[in-house]
């Protein structure tokens, strides 16, 4: 699973990963699978894993009153999902997101992700 992230991040920069690189990303995300309908996030919930999507397809949507959805974001193949205000101030989410097909994911918590911004620069952008 991890080739794909590689692979999406050479996109990025000019030279390829280093193994030590390579290693450090290992180590901070962790691989997922998602069933198809499975929820990744609840409306409600704090968003603690922000998923790069390996395989598959997500939606990011929101349920109105009546009950009709939403849907604010699609995500596929080498995309990110996630709802980015809940992972970053950690507050209850507005959103439900759910996979479309099953998914393979590469998951990452906010404090991998600041730990990568600091020591991978390539990963920030």
């Amino acid at each position: 699973m991890y080739d794909a992230y590689f692979s999406y991040l050479r996109k990025f920069g000019p030279e390829p990963l280093t193994d030590d690189e390579k290693a450090l990303i290992r180590q901070n995300l962790t691989p997922f699978r998602l069933r198809k309908r499975q929820y990744a996030l609840q409306a409600g919930d704090i968003c603690k894993k922000f998923a790069f999507i390996v395989k598959g397809s997500m939606r990011m949507y929101s349920v109105d009153d009546k009950g009709a959805e939403h849907i604010v974001r699609l995500g596929i193949e080498d995309w990110w999902m996630g709802d980015r205000e809940s992972f970053v101030n950690l507050t209850p989410s507005r959103y439900h997101i759910d996979a479309l097909e099953h998914c393979d994911l590469l998951y990452i918590t906010l404090d991998s992700a600041k730990e990568l911004q600091k020591r991978f620069p390539l990963f920030a952008k």
